[in-house]
């Protein structure tokens, strides 16, 4: 990655522009002068005093919106630290990323929501977003002061990887968060039937693993939206990855009720399947499903019964990860190939257009936080991806920005490329 300041002029040439309020794809220059967009049209002239670059055949979109960051600061730098994986964040195209609490010490109060803000702008390479636990230490037990978390910068709450178990904690949470406008996000995992590695059935009983039945998530799915819903505050469903969940929340849906979710692309790409030869790599929670389940997932994506695309990037060290099946943590890194498996698997197999896809990656994510979507226009900040959907692009060890090397994706040659991104006044060549 080559990163360049831009010291006055940048010329984008030749790129083809996804315009995403008119879903229009149009043909333009664009200037930028000290970091704002100050002119899109055809045919700019250039200038000796410009820093120019030839968009030509690739397409021009706002940043990505990631919802579900794992970057494991405080206390796992180890496994990345916020500049590895704000670099691992900008060169899988996204330029906002929401950071999940489970940290060591979690993000329980406003002192480390403040360190993480400030940290992050020792490298200011993409916008952190930090999500605040729910209860302290992630415990499921005494609600965090949201008032002092908020005010901090937090713009969610979440136990992430703890669900809350008791329903009369969950509701306290909820209408604590409904009186400062906070949006809870909800790891959906019944933790007593969750005690596996594999999602059960046939294949785990044949490969002799603890099996996870699908309904640990969907029995979670149900009653947090109830819940929700009963005390009118504002849900978020992280990771969806069944069949049944998705049934249930289609059902949920058609009977008015409201929530927000998200899936993420290995649960549309990957499926049980791939444990066969116990690659520790595959393993992620919630667990990877059948192939029914896959098709489910984007089934609902096409209809728009899920929201967004999430990179749920959990990174670990290779250590870690090279222990047996049973022992190995789940998750898998995910910030730089999210938007790539999503556009070879959703829009070049014609589930989605492009600009369906941007939506969940952009459009409804920003919705979804309250916050306004970056946009491509005169007079706004430069917030630019330049993506080359024909290009190949083989994801080798050596081009990974993570910390972490925890992908099942490694070497996999992928229809697309990122080239550059537009950022902080800062481009950064790919």
């Amino acid at each position: 990655m080559k990163i360049e300041k831009i010291e006055k002029y940048l010329l984008i040439k030749n790129g083809t522009l996804i315009n995403l309020p008119k879903r229009e794809k149009e043909e333009v220059d664009i200037l930028i002068i000290d970091g704002k967009i100050e002119k899109i049209s055809k045919n700019i002239p250039q200038n000796k005093d410009f820093l120019t670059i030839d968009a030509q055949g690739c397409y021009l979109f706002p940043g990505l919106i990631d919802l579900h960051t794992h970057l494991r600061t405080p206390g796992r730098e180890d496994e990345e630290d916020l500049e590895t994986g704000s670099k691992a964040a900008i060169a899988g195209g996204f330029t906002k990323i929401c950071c999940l609490p489970n940290t060591d010490p979690p993000l329980d109060n406003e002192s480390l929501i403040t360190y993480l803000l400030e940290e992050n702008r020792k490298y200011n390479y993409c916008d952190i977003y930090p999500v605040a636990c729910a209860t302290k230490k992630r415990e499921g037990k005494e609600i965090c002061d949201y008032y002092f978390l908020k005010k901090a910068g937090a713009v969610a709450i979440s136990d992430d990887g703890n669900p809350i178990t008791s329903s009369a904690v969950l509701r306290l949470v909820l209408e604590y968060a409904k009186t400062f406008d906070l949006l809870y996000l909800s790891h959906c995992e019944d933790r007593e039937l969750a005690n596996g590695v594999m999602n059960e059935g046939f294949l785990s009983y044949k490969l002799g693993l603890r099996g996870i039945p699908d309904i640990s998530e969907t029995i979670f799915v149900f009653r947090d939206v109830l819940i929700a819903n009963y005390v009118k505050a504002k849900i978020h469903l992280c990771h969806l990855s069944s069949k049944k969940s998705i049934e249930i929340l289609r059902f949920l849906k058609e009977q008015g009720y409201q929530f927000s979710c998200e899936t993420c692309p290995h649960y549309f790409t990957l499926t049980e399947d791939n444990l066969k030869d116990y690659d520790p790599n595959y393993k992620v929670n919630p667990p990877l499903k059948k192939e029914e389940d896959k098709e489910e997932i984007k089934k609902a994506l096409k209809e728009g019964l899920i929201d967004a695309i999430a990179t749920d990037h959990a990174p670990h060290r290779t250590s870690e990860k090279e222990q047996d099946l049973e022992t190995a943590p789940a998750g898998i890194i995910g910030l730089e190939t999210a938007f790539l498996l999503s556009y070879e698997e959703l829009v070049l197999k014609g589930y989605l257009d492009i600009f369906s896809l941007l939506e969940k990656f952009i459009t409804n994510p920003a919705k979804i936080l309250g916050m306004e979507a970056p946009k491509i226009e005169e007079k706004s900040e430069a917030e630019i991806v330049i993506f080359s959907p024909k290009e190949k692009f083989i994801y080798s060890e050596d081009k990974i920005y993570s910390k972490s090397k925890n992908s099942p994706f490694i070497n996999k040659e992928f229809s697309g490329k990122i080239k550059a991104v537009i950022k902080n006044k800062k481009i950064f060549l790919l």
